[in-house]
């Protein structure tokens, strides 16, 4: 049930469009209330559902990507904080790399899919090939 005013569009059409309200507005409610940990994982939630396929799909590439992007950011946030965390800094190389991997793995596989996420997630592209290994 939609208005439609002008080229304005008034009212919700679907219910991902109301569980995606709900979860905005929890998210507005934990940045006041919340820890950051209650912040992160409502902001992971709300990345996940704008990125799965279908609902429960938590396994796809670009769901993983999206999730993995929202707890990089979190490190990032918080080596910019704790300058001395190395231990921090070394998980978040980890999954820094484990995305990438992803990201070649969907290059390879599905590439209109791996060019939307990386404009959406505004992400660096990846190279190309896989990574050198040296010979032992």
């Amino acid at each position: 049930m939609t208005k439609n005013i002008g080229k304005y569009k008034f009212g919700i059409e679907t219910e991902a469009e109301v569980d995606m309200s709900r979860d905005i507005r929890s998210l507005l409610e934990l940045e006041r209330t919340g820890s950051k940990y209650e912040i992160m994982q409502a902001k992971r939630n709300v990345m996940v559902r704008s990125w799965q396929p279908r609902p429960g799909d938590t396994g796809s590439s670009r769901v993983q990507v999206a999730a993995l992007t929202v707890r990089i950011d979190n490190l990032i946030e918080h080596v910019k904080e704790f300058k001395k965390d190395h231990h921090s800094r070394r998980g978040l190389d980890a999954l820094v790399q484990r995305r990438k991997r992803l990201l070649q793995y969907m290059k390879r596989k599905d590439h209109v899919t791996y060019k939307e996420v990386i404009k959406a997630l505004d992400l660096a592209p990846v190279p190309d090939g896989k990574p050198l290994r040296l010979m032992s």
